[in-house]
């Protein structure tokens, strides 16, 4: 007998549902993927992908892969910004689907489908990670990924998904190291549970050693280098990292998931520990505490648990969906965290002309959330990151032109951050500039061959910097411009660029010496 008309629509329902919400929020970014420009990190991230390695001071190496492929797709500094960011609108895309799937799989029907994918594109963190290129939007993807491996091992019964899981956490090591964290909380969940024995399978080893070989190439790099990464997190929990109490880290996640989204991922994890419905997955709940214990102890910035909540939201909405029987109440759950999506867009993409964003976000008293040292202005610092490097090349390209050309040889630019240094490198060359040089992490060494390998460097131009540090460098030093930049952040406008000549020591023999790893 064939099934009535309901039963046949509903698992349609739960694909197109969350494909509706993922093509929506897929044409919002690419929309406003434009509107303001490159960020802060993205620049550095096509640095990267213009020198391919298997490891970088900071992070592995899937991102500058991805940013080379962003850089070629969008046909580099005079090409698409919006080709450039698709990589991202992607996976924010991607991480409302599989959300919205993932709450399906689980045992949510069309409604619970459709609230896990609101719920997932309302929050304010996936949107900022979804509108430029960085390590996070893929990292929220692999979370997801590796939750719903797990939580097949369990449902099934199959350890056959432990090797996939294992296999995802190496893969993951190789676009950002925080995965061990997920790689942990697994371990450590599964320890918890009954169903521990799943560890002492051959399947479980062989991810485990399947993790291994794919993390290999990027572990190795490091140790050869000297763990870089080590120097990097301590000198970000010493220097630039604002220090963050137990309470701030919890509270910010309110912030981080906005008000209905947090409240989503809450009923979850609360229905995943009591595991009534379906106690297999008990697991999942522990995953997420036992990664927050280590986020939040190792006092890891607010958003580094934000890949973790995904699997709370589609869990969540499986509960709502048995308590909001009624069409109103659903219409209305719907309603609220469709709002929520509307404001945070509003707030978190460049949506609105920066002053209006500022003016919206006074009226409702959201502050720009200090996560690192140093002043703030009043755009939150995801956006103000965007603003000013097209005019600071410029501002470079008139003090380098004071250099006579028959000089120029001998002279080089040196930026204080790879902010700074990359945005010469990618709006430069259509100005006439060189490759810029400094000492900030990867920088250094690409900088430090350079140096080694070419021509005497007798006259500089350096963007920022302590006038009284560069006069210990070279005999002469004159302030030939400054650079401005109303809502760029505060450390990046009022920038003296100065104009150095008569270096006091060869700077191939100081060099070694200048490496600043933050």
């Amino acid at each position: 007998m064939a099934p009535p008309p309901a039963a046949r629509a509903a698992p349609r329902l739960d694909l197109l549902l969350p494909g509706a919400v993922a093509l929506g929020v897929l044409t919002l970014q690419l929309v406003v993927a434009h509107r303001y420009g490159i960020f802060r990190d993205e620049l550095y991230f096509l640095a990267c992908g213009r020198h391919l390695q298997w490891g970088y001071v900071d992070q592995p190496p899937l991102v500058a892969v991805l940013a080379r492929l962003g850089e070629l797709i969008s046909g580099g500094p005079s090409g698409s910004l919006t080709l450039l960011r698709l990589i991202p609108a992607l996976c924010n895309a991607g991480l409302c689907w599989g959300t919205g799937r993932f709450a399906a799989r689980l045992g949510g029907g069309p409604f619970a489908a459709l609230l896990a994918a609101l719920a997932a594109a309302a929050a304010p963190v996936y949107l900022v990670q979804g509108h430029f290129l960085s390590m996070n939007c893929v990292e929220s993807l692999l979370w997801l990924a590796g939750a719903w491996l797990l939580a097949e091992a369990l449902l099934r019964d199959d350890p056959r998904f432990l090797t996939g899981l294992g296999a995802l956490c190496g893969l993951g090591l190789l676009n950002k190291f925080s995965i061990v964290f997920l790689a942990a909380a697994c371990l450590g969940a599964l320890l918890l549970v009954p169903q521990r024995r799943l560890l002492l399978t051959r399947q479980a080893l062989a991810g485990a050693a399947l993790g291994a070989v794919f993390a290999a190439p990027t572990a190795i790099w490091q140790l050869l280098h000297g763990l870089p990464q080590l120097e990097l997190l301590r000198n970000g929990q010493l220097y630039k990292n604002a220090p963050i109490t137990l309470l701030q880290f919890s509270t910010e996640q309110l912030l981080n998931e906005g008000p209905s989204t947090w409240l989503v991922a809450s009923c979850g994890l609360v229905w995943l520990l009591r595991g009534r419905a379906l106690p297999r997955l008990r697991a999942l709940g522990f995953v997420f505490l036992l990664a927050y214990a280590l986020i939040a102890g190792l006092h890891g910035k607010a958003y580094y648990i934000a890949p973790a909540f995904p699997p709370l939201i589609a869990a969540g909405t499986v509960q709502l969906e048995q308590w909001l029987r009624p069409l109103m109440a659903r219409a209305l759950a719907l309603l609220l965290v469709s709002s929520q999506l509307a404001l945070m867009a509003a707030l978190a993409l460049p949506l609105l002309e920066a002053e209006t964003n500022v003016r919206l976000s006074q009226r409702l008293g959201v502050a720009p959330r200090h996560e690192e040292r140093g002043s703030y202005n009043d755009l939150p610092q995801f956006l103000a990151d965007q603003f000013g490097w097209p005019e600071l090349a410029e501002d470079v390209a008139a003090v380098w032109a004071r250099i006579p050309a028959g000089e120029r040889a001998h002279a080089a630019i040196f930026g204080q951050n790879y902010g700074e240094t990359a945005a010469i490198d990618w709006y430069g060359p259509a100005l006439g500039l060189p490759a810029a040089l400094s000492v900030h992490n990867e920088y250094w060494s690409w900088s430090k061959r350079r140096i080694e390998d070419g021509p005497e460097i007798v006259r500089a131009v350096v963007i920022g910097d302590d006038p009284r540090r560069l006069a210990e460098l070279f005999e002469q030093v004159e302030r030939a411009a400054i650079h401005r930049s109303k809502w760029a952040m505060p450390y990046e406008t009022e920038l003296p660029i100065w104009l150095c000549s008569g270096p006091r020591r060869p700077l191939r023999e100081v060099w070694p010496g200048l490496h600043h790893y933050q």
